[in-house]
């Protein structure tokens, strides 16, 4: 694989089979809601599994550091790696350098007009003004997914720069309007689902790769 110019994504089915992970990560794992403690290592063991087969590495000698909550560290130099759940698969990210992604259904019924007037920029709720009533809903989970794989890569919270990230899909880039920080983002539909990226990498062509292969799974 060419990573230097293709960022490669992993789709996983949330009730596929659990992989191996560490004993670290299984003490945390115990001490979650059962829930979350499947979704946890769901997560950590695919990502350990994708990356063996990226770097030829043994899962268990993968220097992932994880806690529950926390984004994933990568040691040894190995780049940088994203998580996200939606109710039905598990999306994983990797690249040499900094990233943020997000994953949610396309076709999840939501409350777009509320969602728009609590979280959005009063500059963009003026956009969303001109948006087909039967098409708002896609066009709120397409900016959320993006909106939130800012924040990942900004490693901050919803609740303070959600608003604060102003995207721009002619040229792909997004700026914090109090921090001036700027980093490339992108928005991609695969089947049913909406996928959010922010990376430091910029992508010719959108040049993505999305393993999704059931043989993957076994």
């Amino acid at each position: 694989m060419q990573t230097t110019s293709v960022l490669p994504l992993w789709l996983i089915p949330i009730n596929s089979p659990l992989k191996e992970i560490s004993s670290i990560e299984q003490k945390a794992a115990d001490l979650l809601p059962e829930k979350r403690s499947r979704e946890y290592k769901h997560a950590r063991g695919y990502a350990r599994y994708a990356l063996s087969e990226l770097f030829k590495i043994k899962p268990l000698d993968i220097p992932l550091f994880s806690s529950p909550g926390k984004a994933p560290l990568l040691g040894n130099d190995l780049g940088y790696l994203s998580f996200s759940h939606c109710e039905d698969a598990l999306l994983i990210g990797w690249s040499r350098h900094q990233l943020g992604i997000d994953l949610e259904r396309s076709d999840r019924n939501i409350p777009a007009e509320r969602i728009v007037k609590r979280f959005f920029h009063k500059e963009e709720k003026s956009n969303f003004k001109s948006v087909k009533e039967d098409k708002l809903q896609l066009e709120v989970i397409k900016n959320w997914v993006v909106k939130e794989a800012l924040i990942k890569w900004q490693k901050g919270k919803l609740s303070q720069d959600f608003r604060e990230w102003s995207i721009n899909y002619q040229s792909n880039l997004a700026i914090h309007r109090k921090l001036k920080c700027q980093v490339n983002f992108y928005q991609v539909n695969f089947q049913q689902w909406s996928i959010g990226i922010a990376s430091n990498q910029k992508l010719r062509d959108k040049n993505f790769r999305i393993c999704f292969d059931s043989n993957f799974y076994n």
